[in-house]
């Protein structure tokens, strides 16, 4: 565990961890190991949500990550903020970025994002009871996907989220054809198809 100051407060066989930056959303941290990782300020949790709506299409998002400086393809997810219960995150995060709401999100499993890199985990959840708020103008392509005209996001967030419909029949057809097209692809997007997969 780690103290205010960035050092090790637990006994045992404890590795010393430094403060090397503090930015504004992110701490940068060195272990007396060399070992270079970073942690989220506040909880640390992220949450995920897999929707899929009567017609038996994927709910994913597409907006652009400053990381890899291209458009990623991503479930509906978001951090968790302080005192909220993870259902609720998700099910507010659902809502905030694709304009759809459920009446409840079940939850199916948590774990590390990057092991070797943060301290941040996040939960996969699987929403229940789907509706949609009004998607606005939609375009149906001729692959039976339905991608939302209107760009979506929370308020003061600079999110500019673009919203896909995926048929679950070509869902993998189609990551690949995005992968191709030079768009990331996020790992939980993956892991939800087979998910959705095993459970026919």
């Amino acid at each position: 565990m780690l103290t205010p100051g960035g050092t090790c407060a637990s006994v045992g066989n404890c590795v010393m961890h430094t403060l090397e930056h503090k930015g504004r959303f992110l701490h940068f941290y060195k272990s007396d190991s060399g070992w270079e990782y970073v942690r989220r300020p506040g909880p640390g949790t992220a949450v995920s949500i897999i929707a899929v709506t009567g017609e038996n299409r994927l709910i994913l998002v597409e907006q652009l990550r400053q990381a890899f400086n291209k458009r990623a393809i991503e479930l509906p997810s978001g951090l968790v903020d302080g005192g909220e219960h993870h259902a609720e995150a998700a099910m507010r995060e659902l809502e905030e970025e694709t304009g759809y709401r459920c009446e409840s999100a079940e939850p199916l499993c948590l774990g590390a994002t990057s092991a070797g890199l943060t301290d941040e985990t996040i939960e996969l959840f699987h929403a229940k009871g789907l509706s949609s708020r009004g998607a606005g103008a939609v375009e149906h392509m001729p692959d039976g996907t339905v991608r939302h005209r209107d760009e979506r996001g929370a308020l003061g967030e600079n999110e500019r989220i673009i919203v896909h419909e995926v048929p679950l029949g070509i869902l993998g057809l189609w990551l690949e054809r995005r992968q191709s097209e030079g768009l990331v692809i996020d790992l939980k997007v993956f892991l939800a198809q087979y998910r959705l997969c095993k459970d026919g």
